[in-house]
């Protein structure tokens, strides 16, 4: 499942951004971040460069304060049926460190997403 990359399906949004699941389960969930459009004043902790997936097709930055921590067996029922995501192909593991690495250095990531980071990966804090 990690680097998976997930599309929710919903008749509300018109243009729903991509999330990648990128580390657990661990305590029971996922941790998942939102890929979104770079902008001029973007969080660029991590920035995710036009091919680096194939649903990536211009420059874009994960947004941090967006993140969730899914729990991992509803999470692995969803993708498994496709009921509330498209599922597309997974990024390279390449791609998921640099997602993960953004997120240790982020000040936009909320602190539980943080500090749950932090003991899964055993990067301390």
């Amino acid at each position: 499942m990690i680097g998976t990359c997930l599309q929710l399906r919903s008749s509300s949004i018109s243009n729903p951004h991509y999330w990648f699941i990128v580390l657990g389960p661990y305590k029971g969930h996922y941790f998942c971040a939102n890929a979104t459009d770079a902008k001029e004043k973007s969080d660029r902790s991590c920035v995710l460069l036009a091919g680096c997936h194939p649903q990536i097709t211009k420059e874009s930055v994960i947004h941090y304060r967006l993140s969730k921590l899914f729990p991992a067996a509803k999470l692995e029922a969803e993708v498994r049926a496709e009921t509330n995501f498209r599922v597309y192909s997974s990024c390279s593991p390449e791609v998921v460190k640099q997602i993960l690495d953004g997120a240790l250095v982020s000040d936009l990531l909320p602190n539980d997403i943080l500090k749950w980071l932090q003991e899964a990966t055993g990067s301390g804090g």
